[in-house]
């Protein structure tokens, strides 16, 4: 499904960096690291970074992402995914 160039971006996107500390780790352009985060968002239907970063996590613990909703953003800056049938809960800072 993601190449494994997308899988990297990913994984530093989960971590935090911006695209521009990607770009300069990896050694491409903020717009190729932007563009590819792009790409992934498309591949994976997600609209969001925020999401982007749960599903990474869900698939690093063998989750499935697609069990999960998107709940509403929180004044404590957290956005939440709930797994409805489990309960289970992944918080992600914003």
């Amino acid at each position: 499904m993601l190449t494994s160039r997308e899988k990297e971006i990913l994984e530093y996107t989960a971590a935090g960096l911006s695209a521009k500390e990607i770009a300069d780790h990896i050694h491409r352009s903020e717009f190729t690291v932007q563009k590819t985060i792009c790409n992934v968002k498309a591949k994976t239907g997600l609209q969001k970074s925020t999401e982007l970063v749960a599903f990474y996590f869900c698939n690093k613990s063998k989750i499935d992402f697609a069990d999960f909703k998107r709940e509403a953003l929180y004044p404590d800056r957290f956005v939440y995914f709930r797994n409805p049938q489990t309960g289970f809960m992944i918080r992600v800072g914003i």
